[in-house]
């Protein structure tokens, strides 16, 4: 529609211009038969100036809207350079320390150069609507290119402010993930110290405060609940052959000093204080076995050995008939045994909690 706009208008120039020349010619012609009047010339001149005018009036009432939208395209455009330019002040400003500098600094640059750039073409195309109505189509191309170049450097923006979106993502992320290690190494101390069955392996247990800084590495969980099983299958094996010396060889001194330098040998020499201090830690269903055998040993006629717990399952053994009044010896050693018994209960539930452990 624009094109067909200007060719008219130049169909208009080019007749007007053969008419003004037909004039000529007829001027001249009347010059050589006859010399014209001024009035004559006068008129003629009247008629050339307001045709032209005419024509100027045409091409301004053509063009009077796209000057009015360029105008305003101007000043919007020329608003958003100013909020953009301060924008980028204020990012300068107030920019963070470290690479989110670096990054301002840059992008800061490069929107200010498309800044630039983009007032250069503004200001070739604000030139070059003057040159009339060819130019038209190439500046619609450029206010194409424009506004693609500004979506372009908005996109842009929101790659960087998403970019720092992530940045404090990933660092709320790593504090998370430093207060879940401390969290793990306080849990580690607490099994070491709920399993560790001594002082010696509380001092030995890994802390966070002395080890977690140094280049050494922890041992881990299951490494520390396999030695401790270790011991106590070892501890464990050693009662059983206690009791079972005890069972069948009461009477045999050489059994009895290799097993009492066994026990020795294992810290477990003093029977009844070790029995003490399990009973003060060892599991409820284990202190309610002991308090049904103690009131089995109450009965003189039945002698019951005491059950075997394991996994949380009592076993109930055939009962023995014993005498009515057995011997001192016979009752201090089914006193031994029964202690035994409970000992060894009780380190078959570690056992199975430390197995159970180590599985998972």
């Amino acid at each position: 529609m624009p094109s067909t706009s200007v060719h008219h208008m130049l169909n208009e120039l080019v007749d007007l211009s053969h008419s003004i020349a037909a004039l000529l010619e007829q001027g001249q012609v009347l010059s050589l038969t006859a010399a014209p009047s001024a009035a004559d010339r006068q008129q003629e001149a009247t008629l050339k100036t307001q045709e032209i005018e005419r024509i100027v009036r045409r091409v301004e009432a053509h063009f009077v809207d796209r000057i009015q939208s360029l105008e305003t395209l101007n000043a919007s455009l020329s608003e958003e350079v100013r909020q953009l330019r301060g924008a980028l002040a204020t990012q300068r400003t107030n920019g963070a320390a470290g690479r989110a500098n670096a990054l301002h600094d840059i992008r800061g640059s490069e929107l200010q150069e498309d800044s630039k750039m983009l007032d250069a073409w503004e200001k070739a195309s604000w030139d070059e609507t003057g040159n009339g109505a060819a130019a038209s189509e190439v500046e619609h191309l450029r206010r194409v290119l424009v506004a693609e170049k500004r979506q372009r450097l908005r996109v842009e923006e929101q790659t960087q402010s998403l970019t720092e979106q992530h940045a404090k993502v990933v660092g709320t992320l790593e504090r998370r993930l430093k207060k879940q290690e401390e969290q793990l190494y306080d849990l580690i101390a607490a099994i070491d110290r709920g399993y560790g069955g001594g002082s010696a392996t509380t001092s030995a247990s890994p802390t966070r405060c002395t080890e977690r800084g140094s280049s050494h590495r922890l041992p881990t969980p299951r490494h520390l609940l396999r030695q401790q099983l270790a011991q106590h299958q070892q501890t464990q094996r050693a009662l059983q052959q206690y009791k079972e010396n005890l069972l069948l060889e009461p009477t045999s001194p050489a059994g009895s000093d290799a097993v009492a330098a066994t026990m020795k040998e294992l810290g477990l020499d003093d029977v009844r204080r070790t029995l003490e201090l399990i009973r003060s830690s060892k599991p409820l269903s284990v202190q309610e076995h002991h308090h049904d055998q103690e009131e089995t040993h109450a009965t003189p006629a039945v002698c019951l050995p005491p059950h075997t717990v394991r996994d949380g399952l009592a076993v109930v053994h055939s009962p023995r008939v014993c005498s009515r009044v057995p011997p001192p010896a016979d009752r201090a050693a089914c006193t031994s045994a029964n202690e035994v018994d409970e000992i060894t209960a009780f380190l078959e539930n570690i056992t199975k909690e430390l197995e159970s452990l180590d599985s998972q």
